[in-house]
């Protein structure tokens, strides 16, 4: 059980790769990610702003969906189409693990642009596919960079647009990962840390 992890998220590219002409009208020239479940706590109209102000053939994928039957979705979308953006953002919706790595290979930039975190989940996903990952300046994001995870970390929207052009025009690259759980090691030792406490309850 406990190597029963999937690592689909970091396979590497093959006959999965997708095209970005298949999300968006004009295909980009460079994408940026958000990755994770649609939600409130996140700071879509900041992102807009940035993309508002990059190279119009910069684009924006959502990596996710609503939870449940949840209508922030159409906010977003109703948003990007208000701002001129709509041809420029595309969210996809839930994605089975198998089909999440190709997804995040289309993408150039990440961006984690959280008012706040109570949990790192969705950015464990993305340290050992060496792009940029561009996150709100918060507690937890200032601890796990200082764990070793390869992010930048932006406090207002100027950081936020000198960070994400100096990445987009090739002047920047993104600092090593020395962040030393990733994704499915985190998986296996909560796994094996419940395993140790159901043990004396059998």
């Amino acid at each position: 059980m406990l190597d029963a992890v999937p690592h689909a998220f970091y396979a590497a590219p093959g006959s999965d790769s997708l095209r970005r002409e298949e999300f968006f009208p004009v295909p980009p020239r460079a994408v940026l990610g958000i990755f994770g479940f649609l939600n409130p706590a996140l700071d879509y109209a900041r992102v807009f702003d940035l993309l508002a102000g990059l190279d119009p053939e910069t684009a924006l994928l959502i990596l996710g969906g609503d939870r449940a039957a949840g209508t922030l979705r159409g906010r977003i979308e109703a948003e990007a189409t208000a701002r001129g953006l709509a041809g420029r953002v595309r969210i996809t919706g839930w994605l089975p693990p198998d089909q999440v790595g190709s997804h995040l290979r289309l993408c150039d930039v990440f961006l984690g642009p959280m008012r706040f975190k109570s949990n790192s989940g969705s950015l464990l996903h993305l340290f050992h596919l060496g792009r940029p990952i561009l996150v709100a300046d918060l507690p937890l994001t200032r601890w796990l960079k200082a764990e070793g995870a390869p992010l930048d970390l932006y406090r207002d929207a100027g950081e936020l647009r000198a960070l994400a052009s100096a990445y987009l025009d090739g002047t920047a690259q993104p600092p090593p990962n020395r962040y030393p759980w990733d994704f499915p090691a985190v998986a296996r030792a909560y796994l094996r840390s419940m395993a140790a406490v159901m043990d004396p309850l059998q």
